[in-house]
């Protein structure tokens, strides 16, 4: 069975066979944007879910977090930031049967989906992101096409994550360079507030910020 049922919310295996070029020198946050397929795409979801989130531990992988995206009149609903210990283990994934065998789940239950790896510092433990009940994560992904401009963090104080590309997008329509993570004490303290913005700033940037409500699953 193929491990890419589709190109269109499943990486490629040109995809997956590039990221296998890459050196493999330290963890990986690989970013999940996902919009669901209505109420019985997030069934589906959940069906792969509940054996994927298994094939990564079995690597030694783990969630660093999970959440709604608040702004409902966004392309994405739910986001999930995956960390691997390095980029064999994701790859590792292709070849288990149990994981392959529910990959068409996920295709069925999706109807878009961003899927990029970012470069994680080296540690004793994988890292995880705790929220309190009113604190919400905002994303913010930027791409920049000159290096001499690259947009700084418009809340330094607030960013928990700041990660650089840790290899080629597996499920994207552009490059991406930088993934940031702040955390707010409240939605509406957030920078981007509760909309969803994309944006390209006079230096040639392009931003995605999305507003994360932290849950404990999809």
């Amino acid at each position: 069975m193929t491990p890419n049922p589709t190109s269109a919310v499943n990486p490629s295996q040109d995809s997956i066979d590039l990221l296998a070029t890459w050196p493999d020198d330290g963890p990986i946050a690989m970013l999940n944007l996902l919009a669901f397929n209505g109420d019985d795409g997030r069934a589906a979801y959940g069906r792969y879910g509940a054996v994927a989130s298994k094939t990564v531990a079995a690597r030694g992988g783990s969630a660093i977090f999970i959440g709604a995206v608040t702004d409902p009149t966004s392309n994405w609903d739910s986001v999930v930031l995956v960390y691997y210990p390095r980029r064999a283990a994701y790859l590792d994934m292709q070849r288990d049967q149990a994981y392959l065998d529910v990959i068409p789940e996920r295709t069925a239950g999706l109807r878009a989906r961003l899927l990029y790896p970012f470069a994680l510092p080296e540690a004793d433990v994988a890292p995880t992101l705790t929220a309190a009940d009113t604190e919400v994560f905002e994303i913010e992904l930027v791409h920049s096409p000159n290096p001499a401009h690259v947009l700084e963090p418009t809340t330094p104080d607030h960013v928990v994550l700041d990660l650089p590309a840790g290899g080629p997008g597996l499920v994207t329509d552009q490059p991406w360079d930088h993934l940031r993570v702040a955390l707010y004490p409240s939605a509406e303290s957030a920078t981007a507030s509760q909309r969803a913005t994309t944006s390209t700033n006079p230096d040639g940037n392009t931003v995605l910020r999305l507003v994360i409500q932290p849950a404990a699953s999809l």
